[in-house]
């Protein structure tokens, strides 16, 4: 899952702040129902003032179906709205303000990786794109 970020005043201290990467993991966890541990991002700045998101979702074999619906649902508006009530609740209102511009729900390859684990519980791993527009004030 990547999230491609623009306008953002400060890239290192957005993406150090640890309210912020909480804020993503809030909002993804929302939509999907997965919990906290099964999901992971890493955030890296492209450019000055553009960053990419990528989320990686843990997601058991039973729940994929369910999880990929939600966030085949999920809208840049819906998205958008969501993240930022998250961020305000973590930083503040009107700290950092963003846009999402678009939603991927599939890897680079077009693939989503299945991988064996303890006890035969099966994870996929799936790469989800969004790109956000964000600032910070």
């Amino acid at each position: 899952m990547h999230i491609k970020i623009t306008d953002v005043d400060d890239s290192f201290e957005y993406v150090t702040s640890s309210s912020v990467n909480t804020a993503y993991r809030e909002t993804i966890t929302s939509i999907t129902g997965l919990r906290k541990d099964a999901v992971d991002l890493q955030m890296v700045v492209n450019e000055p003032g553009t960053i990419t998101v990528s989320y990686i979702l843990n997601i058991p074999e039973a729940s994929m179906k369910a999880v990929e619906e939600s966030l085949k649902k999920e809208t840049t508006e819906s998205f958008n709205a969501k993240l930022t009530h998250e961020i305000d609740e973590m930083v503040g209102p009107g700290v950092h303000t963003q846009k999402v511009l678009s939603i991927e729900l599939e890897s680079d390859d077009g693939t989503i990786a299945v991988g064996g684990a303890p006890h035969g519980f099966a994870l996929h791993l799936s790469f989800v794109t969004f790109i956000i527009a964000a600032a910070a004030l």
